[in-house]
C-alpha cells in the first residue's frame, strides 16, 4: 500500500486501535447477554426479533457474527505489522 490509500489505512486502523480497549466484549456478554440462565424452553422459543428462528439460533448467529468481526480485527493487526515489516 502506497500514497492516498496507505494514509487511509493507517487512518483507519489508528481510530480502531484507539477505540479496541472499549470493545470489552467478555465483560458485555456477562452484563448484557446472560444466555448461560435461559432455559431449554427460552432458548426453542420465537426470537422477538425475527419469529422464524428460534432464540438459540439466533444467538449462535450473533455469536459467529462476533467471531467474524474478530478475525477481521486479528486480521488487520497482521497487516498493519507486516506493513511496517
Amino acid at each position: 500500500m502506497v500514497g492516498e490509500k496507505r494514509k487511509q489505512y493507517d487512518k483507519a486502523y489508528d481510530y480502531l486501535r484507539k477505540r479496541i480497549r472499549f470493545l470489552d466484549y467478555c465483560e458485555y456478554r456477562r452484563n448484557h447477554l446472560p444466555i448461560g440462565e435461559l432455559s431449554e424452553e427460552r432458548l426453542d422459543r420465537p426470537s422477538a426479533s425475527n419469529p422464524k428462528r428460534t432464540v438459540r439460533s439466533a444467538i449462535l448467529h450473533e455469536l459467529h457474527h462476533e467471531a467474524c468481526h474478530c478475525g477481521e480485527m486479528h486480521l488487520l493487526h497482521k497487516m498493519q505489522a507486516a506493513a511496517k515489516g
